[in-house]
C-alpha cells in the first residue's frame, strides 16, 4: 500500500514538473536580432520572458560583409550583386545556425535593423526585399537618429542611468546621444566613420586607391588625419555644443558602444601595455598612435588577429585616428566600454519596432 502511494505520489511530481516545464518553455521565446552595419552583420540571441517582458542575452557575434566599402568603390551608389549575394548568404546563415542550435524548443523569432550603408545604397531597399523573400527575416533601414536612440537605450538598460552620453562609431556613421532634462533626445550625426574615414586618408593624404593600404603613416601625416577627421565629422553645431556641455558636465566621460571602443582600442593597449583596459583615456589612445606611427600591415596584423579580414588591418590605426580626434573635438577624456550595443535597445523595443512600417 505504501510503495502505491509513493508510486502515485512520484507519478503526480513528475506529471506536475512536466506540465511547469512545458508552461514555462511556453512562456519564453528565443529571438535573434541582426545589426546589418557597414562593415559586417551583428547579431544577438535572447530568451525573452513573454509574460515580463525580460530578455536574457545568450550570445552574439559577427561576421564581416563590408557594405561600406563595396559602396565606395561602386561609382554609383549601388551595391554590387556580389556584395548583395554574401549579405542574404550570411542572414541566412545566421538563421540556420540559431534554428540548429535553439529550434528543437520552440519557432525563433528573427529581426533586424540595417544602418549606414545600407541607407546610403540607392538599392538598399531592394536588398531588403530580398533578403526578406530569401530569408523571412524582416531588417527595417533606420535613421542615423534611430541608431543613435537605440545605442543609448541599450546603454541605460544596463547602466540603470540617463544622465550619460551614449558614444557609436560603425563604418559608416558616428554618432553621440543623451536626453535634456525633459527627457527629450539630443543627437548629433555624422557619416565620418570607420571605413570613411580611412578612404578620405586614402584620399587627400595617402594619393592612393580605396584598395590600397594607408599604412605605414608617419607623425606629419597622422597630424594631417587628426586634422582632417575634425574638420569632416559634419555635426549638427548647436547639438554638438549641447552634447559637449553635457560631456563637460561629466568630467568628460563617455559610454563607447561600438566594437572601436569595445575591441580595437582596448586590445591594442593591452598588446602594448600588458594591462586589461575596459576604458580608455585619450592620453592613452595618443600614446597608442604614437606607438603605431610608421608601422606596416605586417605589424598591424597583429593587433586585429580576431579580426582576420585585410580590410580591418588596413584601417586599424586611421581607426584609432579617428577616435583620438573626435575626443579632442568632443571634449572626451575617458570612454568607457560596454558590452551593450545597438542590438540590446532593439531588444528593449522588440519585435514591434522593426515590424513598424516595414
Amino acid at each position: 500500500m505504501i510503495r502505491n502511494k509513493i508510486t502515485i505520489t512520484l507519478f503526480f511530481v513528475a506529471t506536475t514538473f512536466s506540465l511547469f516545464s512545458l508552461c514555462a518553455e511556453a512562456a519564453t521565446k528565443i529571438i535573434t536580432y541582426y545589426d546589418v552595419g557597414s562593415s559586417g552583420t551583428k547579431y544577438a540571441v535572447y530568451r525573452v520572458d513573454l509574460e515580463k517582458g525580460d530578455h536574457k542575452k545568450l550570445f552574439n557575434d559577427m561576421i564581416s560583409v563590408h557594405y561600406s566599402l563595396d559602396l565606395e568603390t561602386s561609382g554609383d551608389d549601388t551595391f554590387s550583386e556580389a556584395i548583395k549575394a554574401k549579405g542574404v548568404h550570411v542572414i541566412q546563415l545566421i538563421k540556420e545556425y540559431v534554428n540548429a542550435k535553439y529550434g528543437q524548443s520552440g519557432e525563433v523569432g528573427y529581426y533586424g535593423v540595417a544602418t549606414a550603408a545600407w541607407r546610403n545604397a540607392k538599392n538598399g531597399e531592394q536588398l531588403q526585399n530580398q533578403v526578406y523573400e530569401v530569408t523571412g527575416v524582416a531588417i527595417k533601414i533606420i535613421t542615423q537618429k534611430e541608431e543613435a536612440e537605440l545605442g543609448y537605450e541599450g546603454v541605460v538598460d544596463k547602466v540603470h542611468r540617463k544622465d550619460i552620453v551614449v558614444w557609436d562609431i560603425g563604418g559608416g556613421s558616428m554618432q553621440f546621444v543623451t536626453k535634456d532634462d525633459k527627457g527629450d533626445f539630443i543627437t548629433t550625426e555624422g557619416k565620418l566613420a570607420a571605413q570613411t574615414f580611412t578612404n578620405k586618408v586614402r584620399e587627400h593624404i595617402k594619393h592612393i586607391s580605396q584598395y590600397e593600404s594607408p599604412n605605414p603613416m608617419h607623425a606629419q601625416e597622422i597630424d594631417q588625419a587628426i586634422a582632417l577627421a575634425k574638420a569632416n565629422l559634419g555635426f549638427n553645431a548647436a547639438n554638438e555644443a549641447a552634447i559637449k556641455r553635457i560631456i563637460a558636465s561629466n568630467g568628460g566621460v563617455v559610454y563607447g558602444i561600438s566594437p572601436l571602443h569595445k575591441f580595437v582600442v582596448p586590445k591594442t593597449l593591452a598588446i602594448l601595455t600588458g594591462l586589461e583596459h575596459k576604458e580608455f583615456t585619450r592620453a592613452d589612445l595618443k600614446y597608442a598612435i604614437e606607438q603605431l606611427t610608421n608601422k606596416g600591415d605586417d605589424v598591424l596584423a597583429k593587433y586585429s588577429t580576431d579580426r582576420p579580414d585585410p580590410e580591418f588591418t588596413k584601417n586599424h590605426l586611421t581607426a584609432l585616428i579617428l577616435v583620438y580626434a573626435t575626443m579632442e573635438k568632443m571634449g572626451v577624456e575617458k570612454v568607457i566600454t560596454t558590452e551593450t550595443s545597438s542590438i540590446d535597445g532593439l531588444a528593449a523595443r522588440g519585435p514591434e519596432f522593426v515590424l513598424k512600417g516595414f
